[in-house]
C-alpha cells in the first residue's frame, strides 16, 4: 500500500486458528492515530459477515458498512472484489483526561487507507522471495485437522502457515485451504481411492493424461509420485500420489501463481503420514485405465412410431402409417482408448406390427474430455437398419455426449445425435436429422430412452413409394453399464 506523505504509520500482524489481521496504524500529523485491522481473504470467502449491512460509499468505492451510525468507534467495513474480500475494523486512539475525547473523524479521512488497500488487492505484486514470517499465534492452534469424506488426520505442520479444512459438500475430496498467507492462494484437494478401484499411480496419472493434464518436468518431493500439472485460467495445479496404509493418496495443488512446490514439503509430510479414521470414499474414476465400456441390454423395450407422409401422388398404405408398437433387444458396446481414440458397435433385434426389425453398426471417432465427467464424442458411423417402415444404409457423422458413465454408482445418460447424413442409399433423406437418441441408464439397472428419427417408406415396389416422415419411440428396459 502506498499511503499519504503526511502521515506515519506502523503495521504488525495478529492471527489464531479462527481471526487473522493486519493492524495498521496510521497518524496524521497533528491528529490523534487511527487504527485499521485489516482482514483480507481470498476467492473462497464470498461474503461479508456483517449485522444489519448498509451501502456506504467512501472515496469513490461502495462499502459495506456494520451500523447506520458512522461516527460509532470500532465501526467494520467490508468490501468484496471478483476474488478477494476485505474486512476493515477502524478504532481511534483514546485520549487522556481530563481532555475531552475528539469526535472520530469524517468518511472522507478514512479513505487515505482504504482506497489505497483496494488498489492493493487489485493490482496486488507479491513479496519477492516469498512471505515474511509469521509472528507466534496469539492462540494455540488445534494440534491436528480432520478430513472427514476421506477418512484422515493429519498433524497441523509446522511451515508458518494457517490451514483450513473447507466444509464437507457434495463431493469426493477434502479441500485444504491456505488462509494464511492469503496470497498467492492456494488450495488443496485431498482424495483416497481404495487399491481395488485404482490400482496405483501409473492408472491415476493415466486417467488425469486423458484429462487434458500433461507430465511434469518438476520432481515430486518425498517419496511421491504420479506429478502432473495442467493451467486452467491464471491457476496452476499439479497432481501428486502415493499408495499409503491401503489405498491410493491423490493430491491435487492449485495456486495463483505457480509457487515451487517445495514450498509444500511440510504439508506434503503430514498428509504422507496422516491417521485414518475410516474407509476412502467410492472412487469417481473409470474402473479401466485405458477404456470405458456402456453396454445395454434391453430385454424389454416398448414404443409407438408416428410417420407422417409427404404427398408424391402415391400415399403409403395405412397399414404402414399407423401408430405401432415394437419389441427390440438392443446391444451396444463403445470402447474408448486414453488417447481419445473411439470404436463402437451396435445390434438390434426385433419386431414391430408392420414386420421384423434389424439393424447394426460400426462407428469410429475421437473422444474428448471435457472434464472428469463429461466427454464429447465426434464419429463417423455406418449403419444399416432394415424394418417395415425404414431401410436404409448410410454413413453418417454421429456427435455424442456422455455424462458419469465413468462414475460407478451414479445415474448415467447419453444423447446422442446424427446431425448430417454423409453417404445414403435413399437420397431423399438429406439436410435433417437422421436421428436424436436420449438414454438414461439408472443405479438399479433400468433403462430409459427417447427417439425422434426421421423415416422412410420402404423402396420396394410391391409395397409403397418412397415417403418420408418422423418417428418418436419410447424405449423401457433394463440394462447393464461395464465401467
Amino acid at each position: 500500500m502506498n499511503l499519504p506523505a503526511d502521515t506515519t504509520w506502523s503495521v504488525h500482524s495478529r492471527w489464531d486458528a479462527d481471526h487473522w489481521e493486519d493492524v495498521l496504524v496510521v497518524t496524521p500529523l497533528g491528529e490523534p492515530a487511527t487504527f485499521y485491522a485489516i482482514e483480507v481473504a481470498g476467492r473462497t470467502v464470498k461474503d461479508c459477515p456483517l449485522a444489519d449491512p448498509f451501502p456506504i460509499e467512501i472515496g469513490g468505492e461502495t462499502w459495506i458498512q456494520g451500523s447506520r451510525d458512522p461516527g460509532v468507534d470500532g465501526t467494520i467495513f467490508c468490501r468484496m472484489l471478483l476474488d478477494a474480500r476485505a474486512l476493515v475494523r477502524i478504532t481511534h486512539a483514546p485520549t487522556p483526561s481530563p481532555t475531552p475525547t475528539p469526535a472520530p473523524p469524517a468518511l472522507a479521512a478514512y479513505s487515505q487507507v482504504l482506497r489505497p488497500l483496494l488498489d492493493a488487492i487489485r493490482n496486488r505484486r507479491l513479496i519477492p522471495g516469498g512471505p515474511p514470517p509469521l509472528p507466534p499465534p496469539d492462540r494455540p492452534l488445534p494440534a491436528e485437522l480432520a478430513l472427514p469424506t476421506v477418512g484422515l488426520v493429519i498433524v497441523r505442520p509446522d511451515d508458518q502457515m494457517l490451514w483450513r479444512v473447507a466444509p464437507p459438500g457434495n463431493r469426493d475430496f477434502d479441500a485444504l485451504i491456505r488462509v494464511l498467507p492469503v496470497f498467492p492462494e492456494v488450495q488443496i484437494a485431498v482424495r483416497r481411492h481404495a487399491l481395488a478401484e485404482v490400482a496405483g499411480c501409473a492408472r491415476l496419472a493415466r486417467h488425469l493424461l486423458s484429462a487434458f493434464w500433461s507430465a511434469s518436468e518438476t520432481p515430486p518431493p518425498g517419496d511421491w509420485a504420479g506429478l502432473v500439472g495442467k493451467r486452467v485460467g491464471r491457476f496452476e495445479s499439479l497432481a501428486l500420489c502415493r499408495e499409503d496404509k491401503g489405498a491410493l493418496l491423490d493430491v491435487r495443488l492449485a495456486t495463483r501463481p505457480l509457487v515451487p512446490i517445495l514450498a509444500f514439503t511440510p504439508i506434503f509430510e503430514r498428509l504422507a503420514t496422516s491417521r485414518v479414521m475410516g474407509p476412502p470414499p467410492r472412487s469417481p474414476l473409470p474402473r479401466s485405465p485405458t477404456r470405458a465400456v456402456l453396454m445395454r441390454s434391453a430385454t424389454v423395450a416398448l414404443g409407438l412410431d408416428f410417420p407422417g407422409t409427404v404427398n408424391r401422388g402415391l400415399q403409403v398404405p395405412k397399414r404402414l402409417t399407423g401408430p405401432s408398437p415394437f419389441g427390440s433387444v438392443d446391444l451396444e458396446l463403445d470402447w474408448t482408448s486414453r488417447n481419445g481414440l473411439t470404436l463402437g458397435a451396435s445390434l438390434s433385434l426385433g419386431g414391430d406390427g408392420h414386420g421384423g426389425l434389424i439393424g447394426a453398426s460400426l462407428e469410429t471417432g475421437v473422444a474428448l474430455a471435457l472434464d472428469d465427467e463429461l466427454t464429447l464424442v465426434l464419429a463417423l458411423a455406418l449403419e444399416d437398419r432394415r424394418e417395415a417402415l425404414f431401410a436404409n444404409r448410410s454413413l453418417s457423422l454421429v456427435v455424442d455426449m456422455r455424462a458419469s458413465h465413468h462414475q460407478p454408482g451414479r445415474f448415467a445418460w447419453s444423447l446422442r445425435l446424427v446431425p448430417l447424413l454423409l453417404v445414403s442409399r435413399q437420397p431423399a433423406i438429406t439436410g435433417l436429422p437422421l436421428a436424436i437418441s436420449w438414454t438414461g441408464v439408472f443405479v438399479g439397472g433400468l433403462v430409459i430412452g427417447v427417439d425422434l428419427r426421421w423415416v422412410s417408406s420402404p423402396v420396394q415396389a410391391t409395397e409403397a413409394w418412397p415417403s418420408e416422415g418422423l418417428g418418436f419411440g419410447l424405449r423401457i428396459g433394463y440394462g447393464h453399464l461395464d465401467r
